[in-house]
């Protein structure tokens, strides 16, 4: 048999079974109940910068939390701002909302200013979250009920705002794929990726894998990273919050560039994942996805290959519908299936320059020239 077809076969083979974990760790997540602890003090971190369009539409959200004001601090780290970020929080800093500044000029700049918070405060739970986030009043407290004795952390689900144009409606879709595969594997037990925009860890936890300590000098992975080594270095739970009120809701790239730009510093870190198998999973995906594009363009020229090319497209997107159906009216408009079809043909190059964008490492971001 032709080595291309045995070769797409077992990458579609692969993918397939991967994609089906996901469901199924989904429909686990989502029949999950919530627990009766009583709140813990808690702490939200909000690094930023260059963050002048929405720091105030942040402190605003975030001083309207339901929580118990005795339990709760807030600190919002400047990295290093060059607008009037600063300024405009000002405003709102009061007994529960603090401001610092990051120390750190060189490398690792996220992962500073949340170190630092985090050995100034003496909360139970630390909460990371993003500047350019909205957030329901009850929030962190569907996100604390999350928590029991063995947890360690909790994600929490984001998505993108609903803007109206063809490029936003593929970014909410996209998104909220990434969103169901952390939660799928979550659900079965196999954590790898999450956002900071919306996670919560104790600080018990932080502490025992001693933060970022390993990997510090990198600029991304303050989330995954994180994850993944309580995953792999405790014997602690990590959760998925599956529930409107928990969700937080951030603004989508305004651009081709800028949405560029964000994939490739999460694809920046893949490559110092815990898991080798994880990796080489991943390296998979990229080949099938190479391959989407390649092999329609090789079976103009050898009739043999275009089966081939129907049975992996009509593979692909079945299963991930059903998976991206599992988000309809949670994590994005419902309407937006509609778009489905068009934004799974958008996926395949954009997955493919993003990573290879990634393997170079540098990006920028907020006006910085970053290293991996």
């Amino acid at each position: 048999m032709d080595l291309v077809i045995i070769s797409v076969t077992l990458l579609l083979f692969i993918y397939s079974g991967f994609l089906v974990a996901v469901l199924i760790g989904i429909r686990k997540v989502k029949n999950s109940t919530l627990s009766e602890v009583e709140f813990p003090t808690v702490t939200i971190l909000i690094p930023f910068r260059n963050e002048s369009s929405n720091i105030e539409k942040s402190a605003i959200s975030i001083s309207q939390l339901d929580y118990p004001k005795e339990k709760l601090e807030i600190i919002y780290i400047n990295d290093h701002s060059t607008d009037n970020s600063v300024e405009k929080l000002s405003k709102y800093i009061s007994d529960n909302i603090k401001l610092i500044d990051n120390d750190v000029v060189d490398s690792g700049f996220k992962k500073a200013a949340i170190t630092k918070a985090v050995g100034i405060t003496e909360s139970e739970v630390i909460v990371l979250t993003d500047a350019d986030c909205i957030h329901h009043k009850l929030w962190l407290k569907r996100m604390m009920k999350c928590f029991d004795k063995q947890t360690g952390m909790v994600v929490g689900p984001v998505i993108f705002g609903n803007g109206k144009s063809l490029f936003n409606k593929f970014q909410q879709l996209e998104f909220a794929g990434l969103m169901l595969t952390a939660a799928g594997l979550i659900g079965i037990k196999n954590p790898k990726i999450c956002s900071s925009a919306n996670l919560a860890f104790t600080k018990k936890i932080f502490l025992e894998v001693n933060g970022y300590n390993d990997n510090d000098h990198l600029s991304s992975g303050d989330d995954e990273l994180l994850m993944q080594k309580i995953y792999y270095s405790t014997n602690s739970s990590i959760q998925f919050c599956w529930d409107e009120v928990a969700l937080v809701r951030t603004d989508s790239n305004t651009n081709l560039r800028e949405f560029l730009q964000q994939r490739r510093r999460w694809a920046s870190k893949s490559f110092f994942y815990k898991s080798k198998i994880f990796i080489v999973l991943l390296t998979t995906i990229f080949l099938l996805y190479l391959s989407l594009i390649v092999l329609p363009i090789m079976s103009l020229f050898n009739g043999n290959y275009f089966s081939l090319v129907c049975v992996s497209f009509i593979m692909k997107f079945s299963i991930e519908y059903l998976i991206i159906r599992e988000g309809k009216d949670f994590l994005f408009d419902g309407e937006n299936m509609r778009y489905f079809i068009i934004a799974q043909l958008i996926q395949i190059p954009y997955i493919v320059v993003s990573s290879l964008l990634g393997v170079f490492g540098n990006y920028s971001w907020k006006n910085r020239k970053v290293k991996r």
